[in-house]
């Protein structure tokens, strides 16, 4: 048993099949499952663009209507409502740019590149908190309920909960850096 120490442990601090004592994989197999998480965070970031931008398109007037196979009338009361009109740009507009911005930074973020990737879980912590706001917007003031916003909150929560774990290991890498 070369290279082990007493309990089966090796003596580099990993045990068996690569992984550390406390369960973590080794850095290469860890940031392997972070590459693997980027391309569904671009897809989904551009789904969620492509939402918006349709809204867009309806709250600007080019499209009569959206569709809503579940709550009746409730997407044009919420895409109508003054709420979404507080704004000098269409909200979901705002929302099209937003994912625009996490599918590019996503794409272009690399462990080399560790500001490119704060900038994307700031974006995506920015999506996810926004559609936090815009459910409860929703239920509460405007009393309505919109599938498409519902959609695009749920796609803002599952890239927020893809891209936050990349934040702490880029921060560490820009501090190393920078000390």
């Amino acid at each position: 048993m070369s290279g082990q120490g007493r309990n089966g442990h090796r003596r580099n601090g990993q045990g068996r099949n690569g992984q550390r004592r406390n369960g973590q994989r080794r850095n290469g197999q860890r940031r392997n499952g972070q590459r693997a998480r980027r391309p569904v965070v671009v897809v989904l970031a551009l789904v969620g663009c492509g939402v918006a931008t349709v809204l867009t398109l309806f709250q600007v007037g080019v499209l009569d209507s959206v569709w809503e196979p579940f709550f009746g009338d409730g997407s044009r009361r919420v895409l109508t409502s003054a709420l979404s009109r507080a704004l000098p740009v269409p909200d979901a507009a705002l929302g099209a740019v937003a994912y625009l911005a996490e599918a590019v930074l996503t794409a272009l973020g690399r462990p080399d590149r560790p500001k490119v990737v704060l900038a994307a879980a700031v974006v995506a912590a920015g999506l996810g908190l926004a559609a936090l706001g815009l459910v409860a917007a929703q239920v509460f003031p405007v009393g309505a309920v919109c599938m498409q916003y519902q959609g695009s909150a749920a796609l803002s929560l599952i890239i927020a909960a893809l891209v936050l774990p990349e934040l702490r290991p880029a921060v560490e890498r820009v501090r190393s850096r920078v000390g």
